[in-house]
């Protein structure tokens, strides 16, 4: 019996300590605290344009916030004529607008560290580029110009002496065209040039050169006249004209070669000047 009592008392005083773990409560974990009045290293960050135009002003700044120093360093630190290249004022720098390229350096420090931060300027010469305006209404269409009508022809006098008179014998034929009188015209300079090249001359016996010249002349009249309205048509025009020379060669106008050469280019004359406004 008093076996059995101390083997039940062994028991009972091994699991006594399991009951009372599982009886107490748990100790809450408290989470890590972070550290206070910890300093970090500041960043040289600088804020500004990398670009500008001459006349510009060129503010540049960076961030203080727990910065204990601070120093800023420019390259080229002064022009040719000993003025400095920039402007400290209070935690930012004015950049001088002069042409050229500035690297601007700013190393800031605290206790936990420094840092340095870099920043390159292109300051062009000119001014800057307008901004842009509205886009422009494409063109419309060009009107087509007004066609300014011709100034009429300024009428030309009337030929004086025997060119005069050769025009006013064209009005026999009011239904001669211009190409016919021009083909006239023509016969007369081919008449006048056979006499200076000497293939017709004037004079002769008997008057025979001054006959092929003649001759020479109503065969063209002829050629013409058929070919423009018969020979019928032209020879109120023809008949006058023969009586004028007629008249020249018996008043002793039409003796040598120069007078006939002088008699073919007045005719011209005359038939060119009838020729102008005839269809």
């Amino acid at each position: 019996m008093m076996r059995t009592t101390a083997f039940l008392l062994c028991i009972l005083l091994a699991a006594a300590p399991l009951a009372a773990q599982e009886k107490a409560p748990l100790v809450p974990i408290k989470p890590r605290e972070p550290a206070v009045g910890k300093v970090y290293a500041p960043k040289a960050i600088i804020t500004g344009p990398t670009s500008a135009y001459v006349g510009d002003l060129i503010h540049l700044t960076w961030d203080t916030e727990g910065v204990d120093h601070s120093a800023v360093y420019v390259t080229p630190e002064r022009f040719s004529d000993g003025r400095p290249t920039f402007e400290r004022q209070g935690e930012g720098v004015w950049i001088a607008s002069r042409a050229g390229t500035y690297t601007v350096d700013v190393i800031v420090s605290n206790a936990a560290g420094v840092d340095r931060g870099r920043q390159v300027i292109v300051v062009s010469g000119g001014t800057a580029p307008p901004l842009p305006g509205p886009t422009p209404l494409p063109p419309g269409p060009t009107p087509a110009p007004t066609p300014t009508p011709p100034l009429p022809p300024t009428p030309q006098p009337a030929p004086a002496g025997l060119a005069g008179e050769v025009a006013a014998m064209v009005s026999l034929v009011p239904t001669a065209p211009g190409a016919a009188l021009l083909a006239l015209a023509d016969g007369c300079e081919g008449v006048d040039a056979q006499i200076a090249a000497g293939t017709l001359q004037a004079g002769g016996l008997l008057y025979s050169g001054s006959r092929k010249i003649m001759a020479a002349l109503e065969d063209g009249l002829n050629r013409v006249a058929v070919e423009n309205g018969g020979t019928a048509t032209w020879k109120p025009f023809a008949d006058a004209y023969k009586t004028k020379l007629k008249a020249m060669f018996g008043a002793g106008k039409l003796a040598t070669n120069d007078d006939f050469r002088g008699a073919l280019q007045e005719t011209s004359k005359g038939l060119r000047f009838a020729a102008v406004g005839r269809p």
